[in-house]
């Protein structure tokens, strides 16, 4: 897959993409070690096979982690039980 930068974005526009499918995430710590990258990028994979790199930081990503929860607090609440079953289950 070819890399090149977006031209130059016109400020306080907004712009539609083709429809999201799905993403991915290189945290910085990681990108780090095996690419010397030590910024924290999350990938937004489009329908049309067109990736989207963002660079975030770890406060913005912290942000949209407490938004989602908010918007989707079951989903947060199972996810969390199926991840740590052990340490959520009952005293005995």
């Amino acid at each position: 897959m070819s890399q090149r930068f977006l031209p130059p974005l016109e400020a306080d526009t907004r712009y539609r993409v083709a429809e999201f499918q799905s993403f991915s995430f290189g945290h910085r710590t990681l990108l780090k070690a095996v690419t010397g990258e030590d910024t924290s990028i999350l990938h937004l994979h489009l329908s049309n096979r067109t990736t989207l790199d963002l660079p975030v930081s770890d406060e913005a990503l912290q942000y949209l982690m407490v938004t989602l929860m908010d918007v989707f607090p079951q989903q947060a609440i199972d996810r969390v039980k199926e991840r740590w079953p052990r340490e959520l289950a009952p005293k005995e």
